[in-house]
């Protein structure tokens, strides 16, 4: 496995983790780890179509044993959302959870974190 198909999967799994209570179906998503970027489309619980999500820059930081992911640049399709990302998500640290340990291994031996 790669280096860039590690932090895909890394990224993919972090994704699908944060956003696995509000998500219906993940439409599409495509990562460049190495531009640091995410584009995806996802179908949210109550709205009627996909909504667009690109992150143009995170990183990803390993403390104390716990993976988190940090987005510095977010920009949703839906405004209101595009607002409430810009004021909660943006700059703020998020734990990839438990299912990340492993990763974080991983991540460990390959020194990407």
């Amino acid at each position: 496995m790669t280096v860039n198909a590690v932090k895909t999967y890394v990224m993919r799994r972090g994704i699908e983790q944060f956003l696995k209570e509000y998500v219906t179906r993940m439409v599409d998503l495509s990562i460049d780890p190495e531009k640091k970027t995410v584009r995806f489309s996802v179908e949210l619980k109550g709205e009627e179509g996909p909504i667009d999500v690109e992150v143009q820059k995170y990183e990803l930081e390993n403390r104390e044993g716990k993976l988190f992911l940090i987005i510095h640049e977010i920009s949703i399709s839906k405004e209101w959302m595009n607002v409430l990302a810009a004021q909660v998500i943006k700059g703020n640290a998020f734990e990839l959870g438990e299912g990340s340990k492993r990763l974080v291994e991983i991540m460990r031996m390959m020194n990407l974190v």
